[in-house]
């Protein structure tokens, strides 16, 4: 008898590994926007990435596996922010300046809570900015100027936020309460609302 035809003819399928959601939002960015055609490493398999955006360019982890940064600075990235951004909970600092997104800033981005650096200079947003940035209770940067049209009022409750910087170029649709004029630095602030 051969031990060959006692061996099992399938084997059980192991458990699939559990990937982190901040991981899986990754990969739901790379569906929505052309970022790799840029940055090549930002590839996914589904949900999953092929390789660990610990070491994707663009990308840092402090401690592994926490997402803490996400950086594309004129990279000429086209697309949308997925709503799933929101599950990169660990993330400090988003800075996509200079780039070809456009469409709506999800609202979800309100859960970034650990964000202290919302750069989304020279973009193609348009629409309001999510009154859920009125939550993040320690951002200190907020860049939403430029080539964006943002329209609306920025709110007043953005005053309770420890904004050091706040720069709305180009933003003349964009009206501001007058409690920013209390912010450090302002940059190419619009009007203020009546």
């Amino acid at each position: 008898m051969s031990l060959l035809s006692t061996a099992p003819s399938s084997y059980p399928t192991p458990a699939p590994t559990s990937v982190p959601a901040g991981y899986s939002a990754l990969c739901d960015i790379v569906a929505s926007t052309s970022v790799n055609t840029v940055l090549t490493q930002w590839a996914c398999t589904g949900h999953v990435p092929n390789t660990n955006p610990c070491t994707w360019s663009g990308v840092i982890c402090d401690p592994v596996p926490e997402i803490t940064e996400v950086f594309w600075i004129k990279k000429s990235i086209t697309g949308t922010l997925p709503a799933t951004i929101g599950a990169i909970t660990s993330l400090e600092v988003l800075n996509l300046e200079g780039n070809k997104l456009g469409g709506s800033i999800p609202a979800n981005i309100g859960l970034l809570t650990n964000l202290a650096l919302l750069n989304l200079h020279n973009n193609l947003f348009t629409k309001s900015l999510p009154a859920s940035v009125s939550t993040l209770s320690t951002l200190q940067v907020l860049q939403v100027g430029g080539t964006n049209t943002f329209t609306g009022t920025l709110p007043a409750s953005l005053c309770s936020l420890p904004l050091t910087l706040v720069e709305m170029a180009s933003q003349s649709s964009l009206c501001y309460a007058a409690c920013l004029t209390g912010v450090e630095e302002q940059i190419g602030f619009g009007t203020a609302c009546p």
